[in-house]
């Protein structure tokens, strides 16, 4: 008889593969978009702008976690997870550095 390989390694490898990759594209818009959207001068596009990428950070950070406690460990989990908490780290602080552009920069 031929056995069967366990659908929920499959299932947790690409949860991981997709948390990495959402990750990924999440990262490569975050070099740019703080710039796209500050060239639009508007403030409640920045704030929204910044809270949407902040939110899909912790989503993709959430997700990373989710994957690492479901199945074996590889470095496609560890990686989102490692990628999404810097993403979310670095929007955290766009928020902070948006509110006190807003404010008028000084202190």
């Amino acid at each position: 008889m031929i056995e069967q390989p366990p659908t929920t390694n499959i299932v947790t490898h690409s949860f991981a593969n997709t948390a990495l990759v959402a990750a990924a594209i999440i990262g490569c818009l975050s070099i740019f978009v703080p710039g796209m959207v500050w060239r639009i001068g508007r403030w409640d596009v920045i704030f929204v702008a910044t809270g949407v990428f902040c939110c899909a950070s912790l989503a993709t950070l959430l997700s990373g976690t989710l994957a690492l406690r479901r199945g074996p460990r590889g470095f496609r989990p560890y990686a989102a997870v490692v990628i999404s908490g810097l993403e979310l780290l670095f929007w955290c602080f766009m928020i902070f550095v948006f509110v006190q552009l807003l404010h008028g920069g000084s202190e």
